[in-house]
């Protein structure tokens, strides 16, 4: 129809082309807008793309999934200030705030989505919680039951307020949920702490198990997100490092413009004298058209969806012929919009979707076992009671007395630092740090058991949580498994609770694999002082260093390793080698049979330690004066 009124205006018949134009305006929808739009600079007439913040925000939800979370906050301050309008990024960075701890940051970007959509199922999620970390149970209880009330996901909404319910004295709040396979880990944590509460400790034990089995991520560590500690005092913990002071969001940022809400008027601006018609197209329609000044558009922002839309105006003289085009982007907010059914709205929802699960509530993992230790204690598996009671300390040394409980059970070791065995026989201890490594370890011990000696593999926790078979193998042939603490920090330069931490979730994933855990830690590059030692010894961990280094030599000439370890050998010597040293290898049966050939004989740490005790005890003959 567009094209019949232009015919007439370029023919100069006016009022045939004002009839058309008025069936036109019946014919073509109308919309709703607020304010004036003033004319924007010239551009070529193109298809409208999907917004940048589309492609930004799905990359910063990537880098999330994957834990780059610092990364992922670079990525939406960068979005949020070429497009700081957009709610999307808000709720994004929103929920990055939230499970790293930051909750009155996280509220604030809630707010701005709030602002321009009150029913935002999502928004109204994420600021009661928001509420309820900060202990405001009757207005988190609010949000959420507007989350529910506004389309949010009723399964994430009836956890949090059995939660709610739990914290505020309802024990048993949680139990007999039915929700989706996703929360196994939840429900299996509210039923088995309400047979604890109701005293059946084997149903207890049984379902806390269950939920430690279902939860994601590391053993040894709490989940990712919001971690429910199940105590008022203390709701939330976060599972998440906290992102870096001066992250860029949760500031105010000027918009470019307020979204549009409701029924609105548009208009052309100063378009000059000479115009007569103004065509006025949303998206990929036209809406209206005007041949009246002062040549406004009357738009009902509501029937259309949320979100970024396209606004072109043409300027045409009296002859049809074009004067001006130009055009811009607008956003428009409404409460029960229609959803926009577009390549672009889908990826949005996509990435809105993938938020509910990164804000679940999980339960604590360093609660389930204490609580699952105290179970098997009073079923009276004491081994059962032991290993969960370690799990808990190595999860959050600082969680209840933990530490002081497994002490208790386990005893702690010495604080001064072991180089060596005793002088008195001709005995010896290979060692080998940084394992397991498959491909090298297993060589390691093919050229071991052949020889028939024994060995001290001082492991990598999160290599042994990795790869528990092989730590298995480990031990199956006879090779003795000590702590090289979990991720090979400097232990100087962390606090209390991270020292802990790192030997306690070695010992940990070491029993797990085998039912035993380790007596000997080894401090990475050998940085430990007395304060460590002590911690270490609270844990039940003796510092083990060493006499003989031979890392210097194992990226090089076999033959030199060699030559250093059978030359520089001595009784109760501990030599210090590498798993995954190709070098190593290759000169460990030349380092064995050398040893042998200068008569040493074999032993693990543990072996050369017995024996200097065992020489220690052994009582001296008095010597008689004179021969007498």
């Amino acid at each position: 129809m567009q094209y019949r009124i232009l015919a007439f205006f370029r023919s100069g018949c006016n009022p045939n082309a004002n009839s058309l134009v008025k069936k036109a305006l019946r014919f073509f929808p109308t919309a709703a807008w607020i304010g004036c739009l003033p004319m924007v600079s010239i551009q070529p007439v193109q298809a409208w793309t999907a917004p940048a913040s589309i492609d930004r925000a799905e990359t910063a939800l990537k880098q999330m999934q994957s834990g780059e979370l610092n990364l992922a906050a670079v990525t939406l301050r960068q979005a949020l200030d070429a497009d700081p309008g957009e709610s999307l990024l808000h709720n994004l960075a929103a929920a990055l705030l939230l499970i790293t701890g930051d909750p009155a940051g996280s509220m604030s970007e809630w707010q701005v989505s709030l602002n321009d959509l009150p029913d935002d199922g999502l928004a109204r999620y994420g600021a009661g919680l928001c509420h309820l970390v900060r202990g405001d149970c009757n207005r988190a209880l609010d949000q959420i039951q507007l989350s529910a009330q506004y389309n949010g996901d009723r399964a994430y909404c009836l956890l949090a307020q059995r939660y709610l319910e739990f914290i505020s004295g309802a024990t048993r709040a949680g139990t007999g949920m039915s929700l989706p396979d996703s929360f196994a880990a939840p429900v299996h944590a509210f039923n088995g702490l309400a047979f604890q509460v109701g005293g059946n400790q084997p149903k207890a034990l049984e379902e806390m198990r269950a939920a430690l089995a279902a939860l994601p991520g590391d053993s040894y560590s709490e989940p990712a997100g919001l971690v429910m500690m199940f105590d008022k005092g203390r709701a939330f913990r976060y599972g998440s490092n906290p992102l870096p002071a001066g992250n860029g969001l949760a500031v105010s940022r000027a918009l470019r413009e307020k979204p549009f809400s409701g029924v609105v008027t548009l208009s052309a601006g100063d378009i000059g004298s000479s115009a007569s018609f103004v065509m006025f197209k949303i998206d990929t329609g036209w809406s209206t058209v005007s041949n009246q000044p002062p040549f406004k558009l009357v738009w009902d922002t509501s029937k259309v969806s949320n979100g970024m839309h396209l606004l072109e105006i043409v300027v045409l003289d009296r002859q049809g012929q074009e004067i001006n085009r130009a055009k811009r982007e607008i956003r428009t907010a409404n409460s029960n919009a229609p959803a926009k059914i577009t390549p672009e709205a889908l990826r949005a929802e996509k990435v809105r979707a993938a938020l509910w699960p990164m804000m679940m509530l999980r339960p604590s993992r360093a609660v389930l076992c204490f609580a699952a230790a105290e179970a098997a204690n009073s079923t009276g598996d004491k081994a059962l009671a032991t290993g969960l009671l370690e799990r808990a300390a190595a999860i959050d040394p600082g969680y209840r007395d933990s530490i002081t409980r497994l002490a208790a059970l386990e005893g702690t070791a010495q604080e001064g630092s072991i180089w060596r065995g005793g002088n008195d026989e001709k005995l010896i201890a290979l060692t080998f740090d940084d394992g397991p490594k498959p491909g090298s370890t297993e060589q390691l011990l093919s050229i071991l058991t052949t020889e028939r000696v024994p060995a001290t593999f001082f492991v990598i926790g999160r290599h042994a949580s990795a790869y528990p078979d092989l730590i298995r193998k480990i031990d199956s042939v006879g090779m003795e498994i000590e702590n090289h603490t979990y991720t090979h920090p400097n232990l100087t330069l962390l606090p209390v609770s991270s020292v802990e931490q790192e030997l306690l979730r070695t010992t940990a994933a070491v029993r797990a694999a085998t039912g035993h855990r380790t007596k000997y830690y080894r401090p990475p590059g050998g940085n430990f002082n007395s304060e460590i030692n002590r911690i270490a010894a609270q844990c039940g961990q003796a510092p083990c260093l060493w006499t003989l280094d031979g890392e210097a030599l194992e990226n090089g000439s076999p033959q030199r390793l060699v030559e250093y370890v059978v030359q520089k050998a001595s009784p109760g010597a501990i030599v210090l080698l590498h798993n995954g040293r190709l070098t190593t290898i290759e000169a460990l049966p030349k380092i064995i049979d050398g040893l042998r050939r200068r008569g040493f004989s074999f032993v693990t740490v543990e072996q050369l330690m017995a024996r200097k005790n065992v020489a220690r005890a052994k009582p001296v003959e008095a010597a008689i004066p004179g021969g007498q």
